[in-house]
């Protein structure tokens, strides 16, 4: 970054011509966006701090920094600003004065710059504040409420000379601020809250530190001496719950955030030096409420950024700039072609920050690129050695499709040992013994499929319908498809009504439908509004998916090696592995779900089964959200979500836990495999099972009856 600054001061300074360089820059700076200040504030002021020897900068490049520090606004500055700005306030003190006009126009600038945080003096410690705030340092609102550095400071100062009990006391009443908030409700109590709040928070600390105490005589070290471990660290945990409440709360109420600015910015300031110094945030204790507090700051950072923004711009802008919003993907398209049609955003993002000159909105370009993963412009082609994603421009193709052998190869291995290690814990519902056969037999099950449907090749946008029954192996042939290509889809389970007859579809609740649509009793079948299609047969469904899901997906081994496993008698072992009518092959009677049930997990996990088999049973219909690994869409979403619900350690690794399952009906979120078992049953269940076993099972040709095929 640094030598990229001097290069460009470089290059000014061998330019023939400098007094018109500067002319264009002044009369393109009343219409800059922000993004455009920023970057050409950077440039400007490497002119000034990385001059040729002896050389002193012009009146016209000292009033021309000061213009466009003016428009800088609010909000943390991009890191290239906080390295040059200090450097070129550096050189302007070096420099003897050349005149009175000069000395006017360096005297302006360096007030500008003594404004902001990056240039100010290092401020005093906490025990060093001063016990009165002068007017500069604080603002007030309308209401008299106070916010500033001094506010934040004093806050810190109350709270680490309170006894514990006056500190839970003081979260107890903040609380009650925040949870009594109405319309009517002024800034003043909110901004107070939040600076409390602040000012009471301990600096985020990695998953696997100690709780210890804190010491270091830095503004950050400083202030927070007061978490040890015990009772104050769940006054910590409080207080970030606490300041995520009032954060939303003045999101909602539609307070303007310029009011809370600097707790914003300390709070920024924190996030930034944990992550310099330990890691990512995802790996900090507490990880998803540190996440939604940053989440609720940049939101409001944003908010005041935008109201900036909307005074500023102007058409004219856009015409100076010589570059429309619409103009930008024909931009991207030259990129690409520039690197020769493929690249990963490594190199997209690499290639738009070093040919600032090809770009109007380079900085704008790459920023995006960064949020979007580069899909806002190119398609997916597939992924490199290092599992990075390739992109390439776009063309016809199904949405989602990534065109890849996924990395992790011993994943079906890993799943199989994970089952076999959890099968020790002790569960509060399920006797210990009976917890074992319960996972040995569901794992085994998935060992004569060679664990296939645990890797990810595609999204989906309109759900599929499947009508099937976990008993039946055909059936399992076309879920670890749908798992494989990742496609979310809404299963309707069919179990047998009885088994002393066949195709029996009275008391069933889907299998009529299967013989209205499909006009027989034959599963699985599938039913794509997408495209019109209705059809049974495993074979040609697969064929059917593949083709039309999955034309650029490759199979992952697993999967490959599950096809290889599919004939008989080696079909049949995961069903005899599970051989009671309660695992998936028998209706038990139970209540409708007014709504689908939501389940997160693959067909390769043994837990998920175990799962699948009591929806089957109870009849209860369910949108199943797959998440095989390697999948990045649905994972991506289940940790935003519900990863509040995980523990620190998953977060760290970025994670996720199945089965998981949403109930919309009662609002109830459960993640273990056996509590989402027994609820279910529990829930749904309003009549006994049935007494049914093997020896009252009929051949189709043994059927009888109106209703039977």
């Amino acid at each position: 970054m640094l030598k990229r600054l001097q290069r460009h001061a470089a290059k000014f300074h061998q330019h023939a011509n400098k007094s018109r360089v500067i002319r264009k820059y002044a009369a393109a700076a009343e219409h800059f966006e922000k993004a455009e200040v920023r970057q050409h504030t950077a440039h400007v002021a490497a002119w000034v701090a990385y001059p040729p020897e002896d050389r002193i900068p012009d009146v016209s490049e000292l009033r021309l920094l000061a213009q466009l520090v003016r428009k800088l606004g609010s909000g943390p500055l991009p890191a290239r600003l906080r390295l040059v700005l200090p450097a070129a306030q550096r050189s302007l003190r070096s420099y003897s004065s050349a005149g009175n006009e000069w000395e006017e126009a360096r005297s302006s600038l360096q007030k500008r710059l003594a404004r902001l945080r990056c240039c100010a003096e290092s401020p005093p410690l906490i025990e060093e504040a001063p016990a009165t705030a002068t007017a500069s340092s604080e603002k007030k609102d309308a209401s008299g409420s106070v916010s500033g550095p001094e506010s934040i400071f004093k806050s810190m100062n109350r709270w680490a000379n309170m006894r514990l009990e006056e500190k839970s006391k003081c979260l107890e009443e903040a609380a009650a601020v925040v949870a009594s908030l109405d319309s009517n409700t002024s800034q003043t109590k909110l901004s107070e809250v939040v600076s409390q709040a602040v000012g009471a928070l301990a600096p985020p600390r990695t998953a696997c530190q100690q709780a210890q105490p804190m010491s270091g005589a830095g503004e950050v070290d400083g202030c927070f001496s007061a978490e040890e471990v015990g009772p104050s660290l769940n006054l910590q945990r409080r207080t970030r719950k606490l300041l995520l409440k009032a954060l939303r709360a003045w999101q909602s109420q539609g307070f303007d955030p310029k009011l809370i600015e600097e707790e914003l910015c300390y709070l920024q300031k924190l996030f930034d030096g944990f992550e310099a110094k330990r890691g990512d945030l995802p790996g900090a204790a507490s990880a998803s409420v540190w996440l939604a507090i940053r989440q609720v700051v940049g939101e409001l950072q944003q908010i005041e950024d935008d109201i900036i923004l909307e005074v500023q711009t102007s058409e004219s802008t856009k015409s100076i700039l010589g570059m429309e919003r619409s103009s930008k993907q024909a931009v991207m398209d030259k990129v690409m072609v520039a690197l020769g049609g493929q690249a990963t955003l490594k190199q997209l993002v690499s290639y738009v920050e070093q040919h600032p000159q090809d770009m109007e909105e380079s900085e704008v370009l790459a920023k995006r690129l960064r949020r979007s993963g580069a899909s806002d412009f190119f398609a997916i082609k597939g992924k490199s050695k290092d599992g990075q994603a390739i992109y390439g421009l776009a063309e016809s193709r199904p949405r989602g499709v990534e065109g890849h052998i996924d990395p992790n190869r011993f994943a079906g291995a890993s799943a199989a040992l994970e089952g076999l290690a959890l099968v020790l814990l002790y569960s509060g519902h399920v006797p210990v013994l009976g917890r074992v056969a319960e996972l040995a037999t569901s794992s085994l099950a998935g060992c004569f499929r060679g664990f296939s449907g645990g890797f990810a090749a595609t999204g989906l946008e309109k759900l599929l319908k499947l009508y099937e029954f976990e008993g039946c192996p055909f059936c399992r042939n076309v879920r670890e498809t749908i798992s494989v290509l990742a496609l979310d889809v809404e299963i309707y389970p069919c179990p047998r009504s009885t088994l002393k007859a066949y195709g029996v579809v009275e008391n069933s609740r889907f299998r009529e439908d299967v013989a209205k649509l499909g006009g027989k009793q034959m599963y699985p079948f599938l039913v794509d509004e997408n495209t019109g299609v209705h059809m049974n047969e495993s074979a040609e469904i697969n064929a059917y998916l593949w083709k039309t899901y999955g034309s650029e997906a490759t199979e992952p081994w697993t999967y490959w090696l599950g096809r290889k496993l599919a004939f008989p008698p080696l079909i049949f072992f995961p069903a005899l592995c599970r051989p009671s009518l309660r695992h998936g092959v028998l209706r038990v009677p139970s209540k409708s779900a007014q709504e689908p049930l939501e389940l997160w997990g693959c067909e390769g996990s043994p837990f998920v089964r175990l799962v699948r088999e009591a929806l089957c049973c109870l009849e209860l219909p369910y949108v199943l959200r797959n998440v095989p690994h390697g999948e990045v869409k649905n994972r991506t979403e289940f940790r935003e979500k519900y990863g509040h619900l995980l523990s620190s350690a998953r977060n760290a690794v970025g994670a996720v836990q199945m089965p998981f399952l949403r109930d919309p009906n009662t609002g109830k979120d459960i993640l273990e495999s056996s509590e989402i078992v027994e609820y279910l049953y529990k829930t749904y269940q309003d009549q006994a099972e049935p007494t049914e076993t093997w020896l009252d099972f009929a051949p189709p040709k043994k059927a009888v009856g109106p209703k039977a095929d």
